[in-house]
Order: C-alpha cells, then structure tokens, then sequence
C-alpha cells in the first residue's frame, strides 16, 4: 500500500512505470488487443491511486503477440520499473 518515495515525500523524477497488458492467443486479434490495452489502463488506474503521477507512468497492450498458445497464464499484465 506504499509507493516508492525520494526523501522529500515525492515521486522520484527519473523513476517510470511501464504496463504491459497481455492476452491468450483465443479469440480475434482486435478484441485481444483491445483487452490488453484495458487491463494496462486498469493497473495505471490503480498505481495512480496509490500516488503514482500520471505523467510516470506509460501503458500499452500487447495482445497475444507474445502468447505461448491458449494458456490462462498469459492473460496478464506485467509492471517494469524503467529509470529514465
């Protein structure tokens, strides 16, 4: 229920979230994409609950370019840590 801080209190400067929404390889392409993309908003929404400003953090969706087939564990969404 914490986020990271600098010793003042506030969001470090060079520290960026990168959210990457992702698929299983069902269903059509598009709506895939389309999901992924919703779930990467979905997790910004909530990092920027948890105090996270908006302008650090950076979402896309990967549809199932990276799916190992029609596995439910690659309906995810990974969250990076990117110094800037």
């Amino acid at each position: 229920d914490q986020v990271v801080q600098d010793q003042d209190g506030n969001w470090p400067n060079n520290l960026k979230l990168l959210i990457e929404g992702q698929t299983d390889g069902h269903g059509v392409r598009g709506d895939n994409q389309d999901l992924s993309i919703q779930r990467a908003q979905h997790v910004a929404g909530v990092a920027a609950q948890l105090g996270v400003p908006e302008d650090c953090v950076q979402t896309s969706g990967l549809g199932s370019a990276f799916a190992s087939g029609l596995d439910q564990q690659d309906r995810k969404v990974t969250v990076r840590w990117v110094l800037d």
